[in-house]
């Protein structure tokens, strides 16, 4: 089926080019981006092209299987925010016990300072104290602060700077985290976001 589409966008690009263009141009789906929107564009257009009801059942299919592909696709990463998270949310919490302490101070350039250590251990209380999810055993061997250094600087680019002894300090904005947050998936507790909206 996919053969027949892209053989018929092309054919279509060759024949109805203003049209197809035109649909191309008008198509705006904020919903799907990166691989999936590589994918599904194509197919996406020329069902515009086919009309509304056809566009429309291709773009919630499209979302479907993407969300899907989604789930499978960051489970690490969304272990690592959720370990995050509980960072964050320990830092407002702390901010808010001060008597200074203003709710625009979030909402602004707040930043968090921690190390990958921080998230190895609030990782290691999810998996194995709370969820259960792994014993103390495969969790050491499955997660290092090694590991867990190099998620955070590639899978979600956080600036880090080196102390003394060589550790590295990342920083994370709230706006940083709730960015992330949405680009791998990752829905924060109610508590979190009823805190930081």
């Amino acid at each position: 089926m996919y053969t027949e589409i892209v053989k018929n966008y092309f054919l279509d690009r060759l024949t109805r080019t203003w049209e197809v263009y035109e649909a191309m141009e008008s198509l705006k789906i904020p919903e799907l981006s990166g691989r999936p929107f590589e994918l599904w564009f194509p197919l996406l257009v020329i069902a515009k092209l086919s009309g509304e009801e056809v566009y429309r059942n291709v773009l919630s299919y499209a979302l479907e299987v993407a969300g899907k592909r989604f789930e499978e696709v960051y489970v690490e990463e969304k272990k690592l925010l959720n370990a995050i998270e509980r960072i964050v949310y320990g830092k407002i919490r702390e901010l808010e016990m001060q008597e200074t302490f203003v709710k625009t101070e979030i909402a602004g350039g707040f930043t968090v300072e921690f190390q990958a250590k921080d998230v190895h251990e609030v990782l290691r209380q999810i998996m194995v104290d709370e969820n259960k999810e792994l014993d103390e055993r495969e969790f050491m061997k499955k997660w290092n602060t090694q590991k867990i250094g190099i998620r955070l600087h590639r899978s979600f680019k956080l600036k880090s700077s080196k102390v003394s002894g060589g550790k590295r300090i990342y920083n994370i904005t709230l706006e940083k985290f709730l960015e992330l947050c949405r680009i791998f998936g990752y829905k924060p507790s109610e508590e979190f976001l009823g805190k930081n909206t």
